[in-house]
């Protein structure tokens, strides 16, 4: 897979027969982003590309990290990680307000996947509640606009890891 570098295009990945284009990420109360923040990622043919600019702990590799946690939950840690230690990296991600940390967290990706000419629109959101001793979480996803009806809920991250893998 590549970067997208066409006139056009915006931050994805491309192959021979499919490409995925990703159009708004939206962080609440992960890492650094205080509230509910909305990046928007579309691109115009005359501004092609999406940069991400701050200085040294502004937050710029926890936006990546989201776009990893948000698609693969706690794979995108690593293959051997227990669910223990992605809790516990989730709780490390809920921010930090001056009287504490927040209880719930929540990543939105929001992008096109492109395969054979079918263009479908995505949504998927991962989001963490704290209970205390344990971590709640909840992914939902939508295909152009609905639930996919083909799959249970217990298969989306499944398909997930085959439609973007890890890596």
């Amino acid at each position: 897979a590549k970067i997208a570098s066409r006139p056009g295009s915006t931050l994805g990945w491309r192959t021979e027969d499919a490409s995925m284009k990703f159009n708004k990420l939206v962080v609440e109360d992960f890492g650094p982003y205080r509230g509910r923040n909305e990046l928007d990622l579309t691109t115009d043919p005359d501004s092609p590309i999406v940069l991400f600019g701050g200085p040294n702990g502004a937050g710029k590799t926890t936006l990546f990290e989201a776009f990893r946690i948000c698609l693969h939950g706690r794979s995108a840690i690593g293959r051997r990680v227990s669910m223990n230690e992605y809790h516990n990296t989730i709780r490390g991600k809920l921010h930090d307000y001056p009287d504490g940390k927040a209880e719930y967290a929540s990543v939105r990706l929001e992008f096109e996947y492109a395969h054979m000419g079918e263009i479908d629109h995505y949504s998927v959101e991962r989001s963490w509640r704290d209970r205390g001793k344990s971590i709640v979480e909840d992914l939902k996803m939508r295909r152009n606009g609905k639930v996919p009806s083909e799959l249970n809920p217990d298969q989306w991250q499944d398909f997930l890891q085959q439609l973007v893998p890890p890596g």
